[in-house]
Protein backbone atom coordinates (compact mmCIF):
# COMPACT_ATOMS: atom_id res chain seq x y z
CA UNK A 1 0.00 0.00 0.00
CA UNK A 2 1.59 3.13 -0.85
CA UNK A 3 2.14 5.98 1.69
CA UNK A 4 -0.24 9.15 1.35
CA UNK A 5 1.00 12.09 -0.65
CA UNK A 6 4.39 9.95 -2.18
CA UNK A 7 5.65 10.22 1.06
CA UNK A 8 8.33 7.37 1.77
CA UNK A 9 8.18 5.10 4.81
CA UNK A 10 11.11 6.67 6.23
CA UNK A 11 10.04 10.00 5.69
CA UNK A 12 6.54 9.23 7.20
CA UNK A 13 8.18 7.90 10.43
CA UNK A 14 10.77 11.00 10.43
CA UNK A 15 7.69 13.49 10.55
CA UNK A 16 5.81 10.98 13.20
CA UNK A 17 8.96 10.96 15.47
CA UNK A 18 9.22 15.12 14.93
CA UNK A 19 5.95 15.37 15.64
CA UNK A 20 6.19 13.17 18.87
CA UNK A 21 9.09 14.80 20.34
CA UNK A 22 7.17 18.41 19.68
CA UNK A 23 4.64 17.44 21.48
CA UNK A 24 6.45 16.36 24.35
CA UNK A 25 8.34 19.47 24.24
CA UNK A 26 5.05 21.11 24.59
CA UNK A 27 3.54 19.19 27.14
CA UNK A 28 6.44 18.72 29.76
CA UNK A 29 9.34 21.15 29.27
CA UNK A 30 7.00 23.72 30.04
CA UNK A 31 6.91 26.76 32.42
CA UNK A 32 3.36 25.48 32.74
CA UNK A 33 4.29 22.03 33.98
CA UNK A 34 6.94 23.30 35.66
CA UNK A 35 4.63 25.23 37.56
CA UNK A 36 2.27 22.68 38.06
CA UNK A 37 5.33 20.45 39.94
CA UNK A 38 6.05 22.83 41.88
CA UNK A 39 2.77 23.97 43.25
CA UNK A 40 0.47 21.65 42.73
CA UNK A 41 0.11 18.83 45.65
CA UNK A 42 -1.36 16.18 42.95
CA UNK A 43 2.05 16.24 41.58
CA UNK A 44 3.66 14.99 44.95
CA UNK A 45 4.50 11.46 43.51
CA UNK A 46 6.34 12.80 40.11
CA UNK A 47 7.96 15.18 42.19
CA UNK A 48 9.27 12.69 44.52
CA UNK A 49 10.12 10.21 42.12
CA UNK A 50 12.20 13.11 40.16
CA UNK A 51 14.11 13.52 43.77
CA UNK A 52 14.78 9.76 44.15
CA UNK A 53 15.99 9.34 40.68
CA UNK A 54 18.48 12.02 41.15
CA UNK A 55 19.52 11.66 44.13
CA UNK A 56 20.72 8.10 42.95
CA UNK A 57 22.19 9.22 39.50
CA UNK A 58 24.14 12.37 41.99
CA UNK A 59 25.06 9.15 44.05
CA UNK A 60 26.90 7.01 41.55
CA UNK A 61 28.28 9.98 40.03
CA UNK A 62 29.84 10.85 43.33
CA UNK A 63 30.84 7.41 44.42
CA UNK A 64 32.66 6.87 40.75
CA UNK A 65 34.54 10.54 41.02
CA UNK A 66 35.52 10.96 45.07
CA UNK A 67 38.24 8.76 46.46
CA UNK A 68 37.78 6.77 49.16
CA UNK A 69 40.60 8.80 51.67
CA UNK A 70 41.58 6.65 55.17
CA UNK A 71 41.83 9.95 56.79
CA UNK A 72 38.00 10.44 56.61
CA UNK A 73 37.58 6.69 58.32
CA UNK A 74 40.36 7.87 61.00
CA UNK A 75 38.55 10.66 61.80
CA UNK A 76 34.75 9.01 61.67
CA UNK A 77 36.34 6.45 64.31
CA UNK A 78 37.91 9.41 66.08
CA UNK A 79 34.34 10.61 66.60
CA UNK A 80 32.74 7.23 67.77
CA UNK A 81 35.56 6.99 70.40
CA UNK A 82 34.86 9.97 71.66
CA UNK A 83 31.13 9.44 71.89
CA UNK A 84 31.63 5.87 73.62
CA UNK A 85 33.47 7.62 76.05
CA UNK A 86 31.12 9.70 77.23
CA UNK A 87 31.06 13.05 75.41
CA UNK A 88 27.55 13.42 74.12
CA UNK A 89 28.24 17.10 73.33
CA UNK A 90 29.34 16.81 69.53
CA UNK A 91 31.34 20.44 69.76
CA UNK A 92 33.63 18.87 72.20
CA UNK A 93 34.62 16.10 70.17
CA UNK A 94 38.02 16.79 68.49
CA UNK A 95 39.98 14.76 66.35
CA UNK A 96 43.70 13.66 67.07
CA UNK A 97 46.20 15.05 65.13
CA UNK A 98 48.93 12.79 64.05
Amino acid sequence: MASPKGQSRVESRRKKTTSRLLKFKEKYLSWKYARYLALDPSALPIVALLIVLAEAVINVLVIQHVPYTEIDWVAYMQECEGFLNGTTNYALLRVKQR
